[in-house]
């Protein structure tokens, strides 16, 4: 089990910081990060989230995974090693 998590169909509007803060009531955040396109710099409409244990991001995950934030239905799955 991982401790950083994919956070998909976020509303274009959400920053880094209010995804950092919408998943810290569940543990300790390390990195929150919205992917912006690298051209026009808006948001992708994903993120990551990275927490220091992996229960604290199972909980998360569990917690938010379908509910509404800023508009749209959170998908949220545990993030795939870029190396697989």
């Amino acid at each position: 089990m991982g401790k950083k998590l994919y956070v998909g169909n976020l509303a274009y509007s959400v920053t880094s910081d209010e995804l950092g803060n919408l998943f810290s009531q569940y543990g300790d955040v390390v990195d929150a990060i919205v992917v912006n396109d690298k051209y026009s710099g808006r948001s992708k409409g994903f993120g990551f989230i990275e927490f220091n244990e992996a229960e604290e991001a199972s909980k998360a995950m569990e917690a938010l995974n379908g509910n509404e934030y800023g508009g749209r239905t959170l998908k949220i799955d545990f993030a795939r090693d870029k190396n697989s």
